[in-house]
């Protein structure tokens, strides 16, 4: 569905469609990831520890992107731009299997 997602959006301008759908590629990694993290969060919040949960939270939805995308596009140009989120989720769950061990899960 990827062409079909990246036309609807960058319309008949070939130049753009095509880094789109390239950066779409490589961005549709982290939907694998979302999910387990969004799960990891929760989970600490339904076994009533918001300060596990809540770390996990913030560093996935603020120190997981903010870094990536300030370091990435250096080293790999406009591709870095679009995997710093599949690195910021990558990121987070290794977060999440590294709380889950400690606590014993």
């Amino acid at each position: 569905m990827a062409p079909v997602t990246v036309g609807f959006f960058a319309g008949h301008n070939e130049k753009v469609y095509e880094m789109a759908l390239h950066g779409f590629r490589i961005f549709s990694v982290s939907c694998l990831l979302v999910g387990i993290n969004v799960y990891a969060s929760a989970l600490f919040t339904a076994l009533n520890d918001g300060r596990t949960s809540a770390i996990l939270s913030f560093c996935r939805a603020v120190v997981f992107f903010v870094i990536p995308v300030l370091i990435l596009p250096n080293f790999i140009g406009l591709d870095g731009v679009w995997a710093s989120i599949p690195v910021g989720e990558f990121m987070a769950l290794v977060m999440g299997v590294y709380y889950f061990r400690k606590l014993k899960f």
